[in-house]
């Protein structure tokens, strides 16, 4: 099966809120073709290895991966400059309706929360659909690789993510920087 990720970003959002101003950008579009059926499969050990996904986008210091894997799973990774927590998102170009994956380490250990986006806040999900995460940190970069199915996060065709990073692992620590993605899927 021949796949097409059309990568058209959303409005770009670094957001350091307690100074009070938000700035925004947006960078050209280009397309990426994919090819799901032969790809090799990312592998989920929190390592994001240079050619591992069929799509990389950097963004205000945030680098993120994707791959839809014949497998009807989608692949997804963060890469960002903290040692605090970073998140991935689908469903929605902002928090809002968004279904949000937070993972971040503490005491050497790797934790995950998913979490629902309502409005500006988010809740804890009464569900799980994270098949497969890893987390790693390494000097003042964490990556985040996280594997749900695709039918949760594809919607009309697209598949829209948002990825963010915070300064520390508190949760209720905003994000320093936010960028919001929209791939089209293609056959």
């Amino acid at each position: 099966m021949n796949v097409r990720f059309l990568f058209r970003p959303q409005e770009s959002i670094i957001s350091p809120f307690a100074l009070g101003f938000i700035s925004l950008f947006s960078i050209a579009a280009f397309a990426q073709d994919l090819v799901a059926s032969t790809a090799p499969l990312p592998l989920q050990d929190g390592v994001v290895a240079a050619g591992e996904y069929q799509f990389t986008s950097t963004q205000s210091g945030i680098k993120v991966s994707a791959t839809l894997g014949a497998d009807n799973l989608l692949y997804l990774a963060i890469e960002a400059p903290t040692k605090g927590w970073v998140a991935l998102g689908t469903g929605s170009a902002v928090m809002d309706g968004a279904r949000l994956f937070i993972a971040w380490e503490a005491d050497g250990k790797g934790n995950l929360s998913e979490q629902v986006g309502a409005g500006h806040y988010h809740a804890v999900a009464t569900d799980s659909l994270a098949k497969k995460w890893a987390l790693k940190t390494n000097g003042g970069t964490t990556s985040f690789e996280l594997v749900v199915p695709a039918s949760a996060a594809i919607s009309g065709g697209k598949v829209v993510v948002l990825a963010s990073y915070a300064a520390t692992a508190s949760l209720t620590q905003r994000h320093a920087a936010r960028v919001s993605l929209s791939l089209t899927v293609k056959n």
